[in-house]
């Protein structure tokens, strides 16, 4: 996750050809466009180590010439969130039957559709191991479903088929038998995922009816496909078989579907089979949110978690109202709070000791639910480990209770998640106080968009050396927070000093105060690898410069040999576009800098203003780094510094955090390179730097000569004006008031006769 550009293909596609030892690379999350398909595809058809490629979301509208330049040894191949054409698809089946023998794929949001499923297909069938294939959100029909699932079940190796958001309601019946003969063919297959195809009805039966054929499956995942309750009971059975023949699922995703018959027992049926009520059956991780479960179906679940087979340890219920019991109106004043709705999964002991992860994010709890929560783990021995209460209204009574629960005598709360809730500085300090305790156990607390103040804070980050368990803690996105730049300070200090001191056999830390209203550069104090602060965000580039390239580089490929530097900088000369020829004197590299991500606008007149006043240092020339076809500024710029101090005052500047022109932050970084021999032979370095400045003065010149001009043209207009008031400085006034008169007549819609008064 960097920002290459374009610009930086070529050096991509260079590397790979070049180094026949690197065998993963991992470039995803930049803006690199199509262009990185040309320069890749051309080094991956000589590269003969590579065996695993990132390229998700990098911007490839069309790769087929990438694809086309893909060969063995290549395993992996991740192209998540790219467009890719639907050629591109043809071109990968293509390479794939000339000996292309992919492992794994990952594919989301490209535009594939059932031709291009077909394709692939085609591909995978040529070399029968394909282990996991996720082609996820990229227009496929039940054809292209069809296609890819036949074709995986010819994948001695299938493991993981990931076909999620697309759209197969259309003779999904189709579908579903494809499903099923891969169940049955491929043992080894673990891992299906069906979530949001838009199946309901008899399409939802099939699918659940499909499962019961697996023999490894171990996780499942239909949410968000409205199954009916019919499809539940047909669900229900065929987990049921796969447990009686020792297959039992491990984890099931069910949300956005109806629940009621996959957990309520019809002990009348003529069907019931008792073996449903030892919960045997259940998975070890079940998945329920969005699916609006009755107070009903949850007194089934704690039923079933309850009986002596069931290993379920792990619900989610979030998105669904958890909190106070539907068409209860406001109770009078003294009366007694109704249990929440929870409170029919978690009353009974049995059920609870089950349950050690339990996350009901955006679940209506507010304190009261909350409190009810924390009384289980404070008084009833409840073993919960992981414990999400996100997005619940929590309030600082609330907080308090989670924090007592958290002090408690042989409480085993490791995972706290609070999030997006309404806790202010008096829940932050009950949090704090927990992790002084020695009977606090937390590696990791969230309460992230509270309304915290610095007091609360304070007293958290002071917490931390005491709490030897405590890994990650979350203290971003405070709003309307008491701002006190005393207390954050305080607080910054005692953290930092436990970060020094922290020992090396206790966790690494992380703590994330990002986005905490007012803190400003008081963070500063915190900027460091262990703490995510706004002062980083807003006032560093926290990025590979370019000499982290050039060292990963030459620790990758060795020294680069004169020439290779000189074509990776875009070649030595005096012509825009070039790079400065003293860059291939080893003495003028040591004095030289690198600078990127500066605003377009910047001018070398303000960059070198900048670095001379806010860093003290002593320029010798600016080139500003230009596109080479629109010949325009690419935010890039070399600088050549009189002597090495005063590149160390600008290093010191950057790393210090005020590398910044019109609160626009940049990067800068030395630019000294691994080179085997003299790179400066042959070249004219003085004869260039001569041009360079003859054309500068030239442009200053021109500058000068322009504004002259211009200031000669105001006065003679002013005389003009002067003339036609007979001399008196009046024209002038009223001239300069009515700015929107022009000289070439047009000013307000009518004539302008220099000759009379306005």
């Amino acid at each position: 996750v960097n920002q290459a550009n374009s610009d930086c293909c070529a050096a991509v596609g260079h590397m790979v050809a070049n180094n026949q030892f690197i065998e993963r690379l991992n470039i995803s999350d930049n803006p690199l466009t199509t262009s990185l398909g040309d320069t890749l595809g051309k080094a991956m058809a000589v590269n003969k180590s590579l065996v695993a490629l990132n390229v998700a979301s990098v911007g490839l509208v069309n790769a087929s010439t990438l694809f086309a330049g893909l060969r063995p040894p290549l395993k992996a191949l991740n192209v998540a969130n790219n467009t890719c054409a639907p050629a591109s698809w043809n071109v990968l089946g293509e390479s794939m039957a000339a000996g292309l023998a992919l492992s794994s794929l990952k594919v989301r949001s490209a535009d594939m559709g059932n031709d291009g499923a077909a394709a692939l297909a085609g591909g995978i069938r040529v070399h029968k191991c394909m282990a996991s294939l996720e082609v996820s959100s990229c227009g496929l029909g039940a054809q292209g479903v069809v296609e890819l699932l036949e074709a995986m079940g010819t994948s001695a190796a299938a493991e993981k088929v990931v076909l999620s958001e697309n759209k197969i309601s259309r003779a999904a019946d189709m579908a579903a038998n494809a499903l099923k003969m891969l169940l049955k063919q491929r043992p080894g297959l673990v891992e299906v995922d069906l979530s949001e195809c838009d199946l309901s009805g008899s399409d939802g039966d099939a699918f659940a009816e499909a499962i019961g054929h697996a023999k490894g499956l171990q996780s499942v995942d239909f949410s968000g496909n409205s199954f009916r309750e019919e499809s539940g009971v047909i669900l229900k059975a065929s987990l049921l078989k796969l447990y009686k023949a020792g297959n039992r699922v491990a984890s099931v995703k069910y949300g956005r579907n109806s629940v009621e018959k996959l957990l309520v027992m019809d002990v009348m049926a003529d069907d019931f089979d008792e073996s449903e009520a030892e919960g045997a059956w259940l998975p070890d991780a079940l998945d329920l949110s969005d699916s609006k479960p009755a107070a009903e179906v949850l007194e089934a679940l704690a039923n079933l978690l309850q009986a002596d087979g069931c290993t379920l340890n792990e619900v989610t219920l979030n998105n669904n109202p958890m909190g106070k019991p539907p068409g209860l109106g406001r109770l009078p004043r003294g009366a007694a709070q109704p249990p929440p709705i929870i409170a029919s999964l978690l009353k009974e002991p049995a059920a609870r000791a089950r349950l050690q992860t339990l996350s009901l994010h955006n679940a209506q709890l507010k304190d009261a639910g909350a409190v009810y929560i924390a009384d289980f783990i404070k008084t009833a021995g409840w073993m919960i480990r992981d414990l999400d209460l996100g997005f619940n209204e929590i309030g600082d009574s609330g907080t308090t209770a989670l924090a007592e629960a958290a002090a408690a005598p042989g409480n085993a709360l490791v995972r706290l998640q609070l999030r997006l809730n309404r806790i202010r500085n008096e829940g932050a300090k009950k949090l704090a106080d927990a992790l002084h305790t020695d009977e606090c156990v937390l590696e990791f607390l969230s309460i992230s968009s509270n309304i915290v103040g610095t007091g609360g804070l304070r007293a958290l980050m002071e917490a931390v050396p005491f709490c030897k368990t405590i890994a990650t803690l979350e203290l971003d996105g405070q709003k309307e927070a008491v701002w006190n730049e005393h207390d954050f300070s305080a607080g910054a200090k005692k953290l930092a000093g436990a970060i020094r001191d922290r020992s090396v056999d206790l966790p690494p830390l992380k703590v994330n105060t990002v986005a905490i209203d007012g803190m400003g550069h008081a963070s500063q104090i915190l900027d460091c690898g262990a703490v995510q602060t706004e002062y980083a965000l807003k006032h560093k580039k926290s990025l590979l410069s370019f000499q982290d390239c050039l060292d990963i580089s030459g620790a990758l490929r060795g020294p680069f040999t004169p020439a290779e530097f000189e074509a990776l900088v875009g070649g030595f000369g005096s012509v825009a576009g070039q790079a400065p020829s003293w860059l291939a004197a080893d003495q003028m590299r040591r004095r030289a800098a690198y600078i990127n991500h500066l605003q377009l606008s910047i001018t070398k007149d303000r960059l070198d203003d900048f670095l001379e006043s806010d860093a003290d240092a002593a320029v010798e020339e600016i080139v500003i780094g230009v596109e080479k076809a629109m010949k325009t500024p690419n935010g890039t710029a070399w600088v050549l510094f009189k002597d090495e101090k005063s590149l160390e005052k600008v290093m010191k500047m950057y790393h210090d955090g005020r590398a910044a022109i019109y609160g626009s932050p940049f990067i800068i970084s030395r630019a000294q390179p691994q080179i085997s021999g003299d790179s400066s032979e042959g070249i004219d370095i003085q004869g260039d730097l001569a041009a360079r400045a003859a054309r500068e003065a030239a442009r200053k010149a021109d500058d000068k000569a322009n504004v002259d001009a211009l200031q000669a043209k105001v006065m003679e207009k002013q005389k003009n004006q002067k003339a036609a008031y007979g001399g008196s400085d009046m024209g002038v006034s009223h001239a300069n008031t009515l700015g929107g008169q022009n000289l070439d007549g047009k000013g307000y819609g009518s004539k302008y006769d220099p000759g009379k008064p306005w």
